[in-house]
């Protein structure tokens, strides 16, 4: 073996990468928009009331796109509303986005609530989001996206699997708990005004390409030399993952999904650092003011100080990113 080098995916060492970039592009398809913030929009509510995206902050988010001749809307409707009641008073919100019905949307939306009276949907409903649907990418419902505290949407899933919804609503609620604002309906809320979505700046300088090809390729061969900075400035070298399980997570501060993730990072970590688990935050495509991109530690700093997390952060990553 290589003196500078570790094995990847052999006991020596794990190197595991998460990965997320944001583009501005329009989206192709809906699953395009998973990991940036939610497009400007306006929803009608059934009682005529308006709903944007300053709704959404400081909030966890289920939209669901659906039609009331939608069979598999219909069905995952109740279970939908079962998520709604259990996690609401955590900060849950639903949204049921009417759109593409057949005749006349809020005549057939009202038929279908009075015809669940028994056992009534509980969550908002609004109307008349088929250019929103389209702008998305909608083109089969039901359609759901889960959207963080801070107007990221943190997952997209075509049809209803209920697994995968609860799993991304929770890791959301995990981190708006972690969110600098308060949550919309406590105590903490009451005397602050609603803030409105602010979309990250478009960078000045091109966003890094993640080469998917050449990170998967990394299995099962030497982890590439490298030398980080710890935010100490001291050296944290392929020496440091010796004799251990490491996990190296590619992040940044701007990044809705790497914040998202960072809770259950510290959870594991806990959980299994005595069992010799180290795990490196390594903050890479960090950018400063009017979107540029830098190779300071500030942000991070301050990110890890105000949450409290207790794994290893390096910083300026870019290169090895």
């Amino acid at each position: 073996m290589k003196a500078a080098a570790l094995r990847v995916a052999v006991a020596a060492g794990v190197a595991s990468m998460a990965l997320a970039a944001v583009a501005q592009e329009a989206p192709k398809k809906v699953t395009d928009i998973q990991g940036k913030p939610m497009v400007d929009f306006t929803m009608t509510t059934l009682d005529g009331k308006t709903l944007t995206n300053k709704d959404l902050m400081g909030k966890t988010t289920i939209i669901d796109f659906w039609a009331t001749w939608c069979g598999p809307c219909i069905a995952a409707a109740p279970k939908l509303d079962a998520i709604y009641k259990e996690y609401k008073d955590q900060g849950l919100q639903v949204i049921g986005a009417n759109g593409f019905e057949r005749g006349d949307a809020r005549e057939n939306v009202q038929k279908y609530l009075d015809s669940k009276k028994d056992h009534p949907l509980t969550y908002t409903m609004t109307l008349g989001n088929d250019e929103l649907a389209k702008g998305l990418g909608v083109t089969g419902i039901p359609t759901f996206l889960v959207i963080n505290a801070e107007g990221v949407v943190d997952f997209v899933g075509v049809g209803f699997n209920e697994d995968k919804i609860r799993e991304a609503t929770t890791t959301a609620l995990a981190f708006a708990k972690t969110a600098k604002k308060p949550i919309k309906g406590t105590k903490a809320a009451t005397a602050t005004k609603a803030t409105k979505l602010i979309k990250p700046k478009a960078p000045t300088t091109p966003q890094p390409k993640i080469d998917r090809e050449a990170v998967y390729a990394l299995k099962g061969k030497d982890f590439p030399k490298m030398n980080m900075k710890l935010l100490s400035d001291k050296s944290f070298t392929n020496a440091d993952l010796k004799g251990k399980v490491t996990v190296i997570d590619f992040w940044a501060t701007w990044c809705g999904p790497c914040k998202a993730a960072a809770p259950k990072l510290q959870a594991m970590f806990d959980e299994m650092k005595g069992q010799g688990l180290q795990i490196v935050g390594a903050n890479a495509g960090e950018r400063g003011e009017g979107g540029k991109r830098i190779q300071t530690k500030d942000n991070a700093v301050d990110y890890v100080k105000e949450h409290g997390y207790t794994y290893t952060f390096t910083y300026a990553n870019d290169q090895l990113f």
